[in-house]
């Protein structure tokens, strides 16, 4: 079981219930004007397939009719558009995952908004949600679900990137060795671009919220952070990092305590100047006085 977190940003986490339903039909109605918008009702003829999160046992038909909203731009002047179910393709034999926070009971309810609160096509959320379901309840430490996961890091999507970075403010509980074992997971080249931006944004972050973190832990992702800049597609993450996330984290701009290059590198000269021609190498001429100050 999967453990809820009304307040995280991640979605899995958020979510009361978790559900995998099928379309058996679906009959839309006309676009009707609703202010900027238009919008239509659409009935659904639904079958659960799988309750990912939540008591699969309050739970007591798997079929079920549904009526939702979904929305559209009036005009071509595009926006938040409305609605969970307003992006999504509803035809026969569509499956789908949807996320839910309300009460147990009656899980059509729990497919109305505002209950419902965002559904994705099967094959964008499936994985993700797998991944988070191996975690269990209590969760495992997280060294050992990266390691649990490890064979399917090319399977992580946002939502389980999400899922992972809400743990990072666990960092403090580990030693070095799993520090070090959880930065070595997370620069596996398998990982796709998305998911490791998410995550070494999601870990700066985290690292500046519980200000000042350990000297050793602040290096440790400094000499991480390189090394996966430097692997292809991280021009996004490089951009980020290098710019806003590093120079917050380490008191050069911003209200974080300010760190010292001397005080992270005391007894790694060589290693503090590879940094330094790092940043120099990427244009970095803040981060690039602070390594050599």
């Amino acid at each position: 079981m999967i453990s809820i977190q009304p307040n995280s940003k991640s979605e899995i986490l958020r979510a009361t219930h978790i559900l995998e339903v099928e379309v058996m039909a679906a009959t839309a109605g006309e676009w009707l004007p609703e202010g900027r918008f238009q919008r239509r009702a659409v009935t659904l003829d639904l079958i659960l397939q799988k309750v990912w999160k939540g008591a699969m046992a309050r739970f007591e038909h798997r079929d079920t009719e549904v009526v939702v909203m979904q929305y559209q731009p009036a005009t071509p002047l595009y926006g938040a558009i409305p609605g969970a179910w307003s992006s999504v393709d509803l035809h026969e034999g569509a499956a789908l995952i949807v996320f839910c926070s309300g009460p147990d009971g009656a899980w059509r309810r729990l497919l109305e908004e505002p209950c419902c609160r965002r559904v994705l096509p099967f094959e964008v959320a499936f994985a993700d949600v797998a991944l988070a379901s191996e975690d269990g309840m209590p969760p495992l430490p997280l060294p050992l679900l990266l390691k649990r996961t490890m064979l399917r890091h090319d399977q992580y999507g946002p939502l389980f990137a999400l899922y992972v970075a809400a743990r990072f403010l666990e960092l403090h509980r580990y030693d070095d060795d799993e520090r070090a074992a959880i930065l070595h997971a997370l620069e596996n080249p398998a990982l796709p671009d998305v998911a490791r931006r998410i995550l070494y944004e999601e870990l700066h972050v985290s690292l500046l919220l519980a200000d000042p973190a350990p000297a050793a832990l602040i290096r440790m992702l400094i000499e991480s952070t390189l090394r996966v800049l430097d692997l292809p597609g991280s021009d996004v993450l490089r951009d980020h990092v290098l710019h806003t996330y590093l120079p917050n984290l380490l008191g050069i701009v911003g209200g974080a305590v300010p760190k010292s290059a001397h005080e992270l590198f005391a007894d790694d000269g060589a290693g503090r100047e590879r940094t330094a021609a790092f940043f120099d190498a990427a244009g970095a001429a803040d981060l690039a006085r602070w390594a050599r100050a």
